[in-house]
């Protein structure tokens, strides 16, 4: 972000006056994230007290609060995981996004809930904001599937008093990167409810735009390739050095218990779910580093292709070869006619969009779908 925009009737301690660094500088932004993430550990934190004294660790319960407790326990089992793989990683990304960048301040930004020629999802929510370089060219922040509290004052027929709520945007952060975008009243200093978002491969690339070249060097040393295929090995070692051990160690507190269903469940419960996740993470492993092996073998090429769909698989045609993806969750995108390729299409490749940010491993189709998956003359 280079300039800061200002809105009418803001005082000298407004922070889009350029009076700090970063976003991170303001105390009001600091105190909105403290107060934001502290809900989320609040709710954490109450959740865990409510186990606790249910299952009788910390005091007896009586036999009459039983039953009312079960609501309290469905609420837990849907706000602890959301909690610990949504909110608290959301925050720290907030953060770091807020220390490298200064916030840009939008008035009443045009917004939609619904498709936008310039978005890949067609469900996804937006908002135009002024170029900061060029403040009469607009800008386009995509939310995806925005979350409740979003949608609902989006909605175009939300009560004047919910709109109101985002009269002002605040956003930070890369245009094709990570951002991070706010709301606020027009009368408020402060941000609410900060929200980070990612604008890679979100937008509809300009047909008249050529896709990018790809660099003369091995596909692995391209630094957005490196970062993506080493964050994947890194997180399949980290769950298969956490996994069993703290499945052993559960089974292991389980056992010297007295409290719950007989431990020999447990055990064998434990012991099923060992068994089936252990294959499963060493096989992604492998893959994480036949991914790589790949990457730093050959180098990444552009070429034209021709994608398909055979039900709910994908089918990658690139010189008559006909691909077929490795993971399941493997995709590119439908509309894309070109992409980047390391290794040959006629064995195991990687492909990726234009950028080198999403490798995933591709075989030769299996024959079955070969034939489907040729253009229908």
């Amino acid at each position: 972000m280079t300039d800061q925009l200002t809105l009418d009737g803001e005082d000298s301690e407004s922070p889009a006056r350029g009076s700090m660094t970063v976003a991170w500088d303001d105390f009001a932004t600091r105190r909105a994230w403290r107060r934001q993430t502290g809900r989320s550990l609040l709710a954490l934190t109450g959740c865990g007290i409510g186990w606790a004294v249910y299952i009788g660790v910390l005091i007896p319960l009586p036999d009459e609060l039983v039953w009312p407790c079960v609501a309290f326990i469905l609420y837990s089992v849907v706000r602890v995981p959301l909690a610990l793989l949504a909110e608290l990683p959301n925050a720290l990304r907030v953060r770091r996004v807020l220390r490298g960048h200064v916030w840009q301040l939008a008035q009443d930004p045009p917004h939609g809930r619904s498709d936008h020629p310039r978005t890949r999802d067609a469900n996804g929510a937006w908002f135009e904001v002024p170029d900061p370089a060029h403040p009469d060219t607009p800008l386009l922040v995509v939310l995806g599937s925005a979350p409740l509290w979003w949608g609902r004052r989006m909605r175009a027929d939300a009560a004047p008093e919910r709109k109101e709520q985002l009269g002002v945007l605040w956003y930070a952060g890369d245009w094709d990167g990570d951002m991070v975008v706010a709301a606020s009243r027009r009368t408020e200093k402060a941000p609410r409810r900060m929200l980070f978002r990612s604008q890679r491969d979100v937008l509809v690339p300009d047909q008249r735009a050529e896709a990018p070249q790809p660099p003369s060097l091995p596909a692995f040393d391209h630094p957005p390739t490196r970062r993506t295929a080493r964050r994947y090995l890194r997180r399949w070692l980290l769950l298969l050095a956490v996994g069993p051990p703290a499945m052993c160690a559960a089974v292991i507190a389980v056992t010297v218990t007295d409290a719950g269903p007989k431990p020999t469940v447990w055990v064998v419960v434990a012991a099923i779910m060992l068994t089936l996740s252990l294959p499963l993470q060493i096989q992604a492993l492998v893959s994480a580093r036949r991914r790589i092996r790949i990457l730093s073998e050959h180098r990444w090429r552009l070429v034209d292709c021709e994608i398909r769909h055979v039900g709910k698989v994908q089918l990658v045609t690139i010189d008559g070869q006909v691909l077929f993806p490795k993971a399941t969750l493997a995709s590119v995108d439908s509309r894309s006619a070109q992409l980047w390729l390391a290794g040959h299409p006629s064995r195991r490749c990687v492909l990726s969009s234009p950028g080198g940010r999403t490798p995933a491993v591709w075989d030769p189709a299996p024959a079955h779908y070969v034939h489907r998956g040729q253009p229908t003359p």
